[in-house]
Protein backbone atom coordinates (compact mmCIF):
# COMPACT_ATOMS: atom_id res chain seq x y z
CA UNK A 1 0.00 0.00 0.00
CA UNK A 2 1.70 3.22 -0.68
CA UNK A 3 0.45 6.60 0.27
CA UNK A 4 -1.74 8.19 -1.86
CA UNK A 5 -4.27 11.34 -2.18
CA UNK A 6 -7.01 11.80 0.98
CA UNK A 7 -10.08 9.41 -0.21
CA UNK A 8 -12.72 11.97 0.11
CA UNK A 9 -15.54 9.70 -1.92
CA UNK A 10 -16.91 6.26 -0.29
CA UNK A 11 -16.27 4.42 -3.70
CA UNK A 12 -13.05 5.57 -3.36
CA UNK A 13 -12.74 3.95 0.12
CA UNK A 14 -14.54 0.94 -0.84
CA UNK A 15 -12.01 0.23 -3.75
CA UNK A 16 -8.94 0.33 -1.29
CA UNK A 17 -10.44 -1.59 1.46
CA UNK A 18 -11.53 -4.05 -1.12
CA UNK A 19 -8.25 -4.42 -2.69
CA UNK A 20 -6.37 -5.04 0.69
CA UNK A 21 -9.25 -7.43 1.33
CA UNK A 22 -8.36 -9.40 -1.87
CA UNK A 23 -4.42 -8.99 -1.46
CA UNK A 24 -4.56 -10.74 2.46
CA UNK A 25 -6.64 -13.49 0.84
CA UNK A 26 -10.41 -12.12 2.18
CA UNK A 27 -13.30 -13.09 0.09
CA UNK A 28 -15.02 -9.94 -0.31
CA UNK A 29 -17.13 -7.82 -2.20
CA UNK A 30 -19.56 -5.07 -2.24
CA UNK A 31 -23.14 -5.13 -1.70
CA UNK A 32 -24.54 -1.92 -3.57
CA UNK A 33 -27.98 -1.93 -1.84
CA UNK A 34 -29.63 -0.08 -5.33
CA UNK A 35 -28.82 -1.40 -8.67
CA UNK A 36 -30.96 0.08 -12.01
CA UNK A 37 -32.23 -2.54 -13.69
CA UNK A 38 -34.15 -2.57 -17.03
CA UNK A 39 -37.26 -3.88 -17.66
CA UNK A 40 -38.18 -6.64 -20.36
CA UNK A 41 -40.45 -4.24 -21.84
CA UNK A 42 -39.82 -0.64 -23.18
CA UNK A 43 -36.79 1.30 -21.26
CA UNK A 44 -38.65 2.19 -18.09
CA UNK A 45 -35.85 2.17 -15.45
CA UNK A 46 -36.88 0.25 -12.14
CA UNK A 47 -35.00 -0.09 -8.78
CA UNK A 48 -34.12 -3.32 -7.46
CA UNK A 49 -33.07 -3.58 -3.78
CA UNK A 50 -30.41 -6.20 -2.59
CA UNK A 51 -30.11 -6.46 1.51
CA UNK A 52 -31.66 -5.01 3.80
CA UNK A 53 -32.28 -1.49 5.37
CA UNK A 54 -28.39 -1.01 6.99
CA UNK A 55 -27.21 -3.54 5.61
CA UNK A 56 -23.02 -3.06 5.48
CA UNK A 57 -20.94 -1.80 2.08
CA UNK A 58 -18.72 -4.91 1.75
CA UNK A 59 -19.14 -8.28 2.93
CA UNK A 60 -16.97 -11.10 2.84
CA UNK A 61 -15.78 -14.21 4.68
CA UNK A 62 -12.71 -14.12 6.88
CA UNK A 63 -10.99 -16.95 6.68
CA UNK A 64 -9.69 -18.65 10.19
CA UNK A 65 -7.40 -21.53 10.17
CA UNK A 66 -7.62 -24.27 12.80
CA UNK A 67 -4.96 -26.87 13.27
CA UNK A 68 -6.12 -29.96 15.13
CA UNK A 69 -3.90 -33.18 16.62
CA UNK A 70 -5.35 -36.14 15.91
CA UNK A 71 -5.37 -38.10 19.27
CA UNK A 72 -3.06 -41.64 18.87
CA UNK A 73 -0.95 -40.21 15.53
CA UNK A 74 2.24 -38.83 16.71
CA UNK A 75 2.92 -35.42 14.72
CA UNK A 76 0.15 -35.73 12.47
CA UNK A 77 -1.97 -32.44 12.15
CA UNK A 78 -5.61 -31.69 10.01
CA UNK A 79 -5.27 -27.93 9.10
CA UNK A 80 -9.45 -26.79 8.90
CA UNK A 81 -10.28 -24.08 7.63
CA UNK A 82 -13.25 -22.32 8.73
CA UNK A 83 -14.61 -18.91 7.91
CA UNK A 84 -16.15 -15.83 9.91
CA UNK A 85 -18.65 -13.36 8.20
CA UNK A 86 -17.90 -10.07 7.35
CA UNK A 87 -19.45 -6.76 7.65
CA UNK A 88 -17.90 -3.56 6.57
CA UNK A 89 -20.02 0.00 6.50
CA UNK A 90 -17.42 2.63 4.88
CA UNK A 91 -18.33 5.79 5.36
CA UNK A 92 -16.71 9.16 3.69
CA UNK A 93 -14.50 12.07 5.77
CA UNK A 94 -17.10 14.19 6.83
CA UNK A 95 -20.01 12.70 5.38
CA UNK A 96 -23.74 12.53 7.64
CA UNK A 97 -25.68 10.13 7.59
CA UNK A 98 -29.54 10.50 8.25
CA UNK A 99 -30.31 9.06 11.38
CA UNK A 100 -32.86 6.17 10.50
CA UNK A 101 -30.42 4.82 7.85
CA UNK A 102 -28.00 5.26 11.25
CA UNK A 103 -29.83 3.27 13.44
CA UNK A 104 -30.69 0.78 10.48
CA UNK A 105 -27.01 0.44 10.11
CA UNK A 106 -26.07 0.43 14.14
CA UNK A 107 -29.54 -2.81 14.29
CA UNK A 108 -27.23 -4.40 11.20
CA UNK A 109 -24.11 -4.36 12.87
CA UNK A 110 -25.69 -5.60 16.22
CA UNK A 111 -27.05 -8.79 14.69
CA UNK A 112 -23.62 -9.75 12.64
CA UNK A 113 -21.83 -9.36 15.71
CA UNK A 114 -24.51 -11.45 17.91
CA UNK A 115 -24.36 -13.58 15.43
CA UNK A 116 -20.83 -14.17 15.60
CA UNK A 117 -19.70 -12.51 12.81
CA UNK A 118 -17.46 -9.52 12.83
CA UNK A 119 -18.92 -5.98 11.82
CA UNK A 120 -16.45 -2.95 10.87
CA UNK A 121 -17.05 1.08 10.95
CA UNK A 122 -14.71 2.33 9.04
CA UNK A 123 -14.59 6.29 9.14
CA UNK A 124 -11.65 7.59 8.40
CA UNK A 125 -9.82 10.49 9.59
CA UNK A 126 -7.54 13.04 8.54
CA UNK A 127 -4.73 11.24 10.62
CA UNK A 128 -5.77 7.49 10.00
CA UNK A 129 -6.40 5.91 5.99
CA UNK A 130 -9.32 3.27 6.01
CA UNK A 131 -6.54 0.76 5.28
CA UNK A 132 -5.00 1.43 8.18
CA UNK A 133 -7.93 0.90 10.34
CA UNK A 134 -8.53 -1.99 8.73
CA UNK A 135 -5.61 -3.43 9.32
CA UNK A 136 -5.15 -2.10 12.69
CA UNK A 137 -8.44 -3.84 13.22
CA UNK A 138 -7.23 -7.57 11.93
CA UNK A 139 -3.91 -6.86 13.49
CA UNK A 140 -2.30 -7.04 10.17
CA UNK A 141 1.43 -4.95 9.98
CA UNK A 142 0.67 -1.86 7.78
CA UNK A 143 2.91 -1.21 4.83
CA UNK A 144 3.43 -2.20 1.30
CA UNK A 145 2.71 -5.67 0.00
CA UNK A 146 2.30 -8.08 -2.86
CA UNK A 147 -0.14 -11.57 -2.75
CA UNK A 148 -0.04 -13.80 -5.49
CA UNK A 149 -4.02 -13.88 -6.80
CA UNK A 150 -5.44 -15.59 -9.85
CA UNK A 151 -1.92 -16.77 -11.10
CA UNK A 152 -0.59 -12.89 -11.35
CA UNK A 153 1.15 -10.63 -8.49
CA UNK A 154 -0.90 -7.57 -7.14
CA UNK A 155 0.10 -4.49 -5.02
CA UNK A 156 -2.64 -3.55 -2.86
CA UNK A 157 -3.06 -0.13 -2.97
CA UNK A 158 -4.47 2.11 -0.24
Amino acid sequence: MTASAPQRRERDIQRSILALLHARGVVAWPMNREAGVRRALGNARTTARIGGPGFADIVGILPIRVVRRQIGMMGTNDELLNGRFLAIECKAPKARTAKRRALAQAAFGAVVTQAGGLYLRIDPTGTTTACEQVCAAFGWPYGPMTALGGGRRREARC
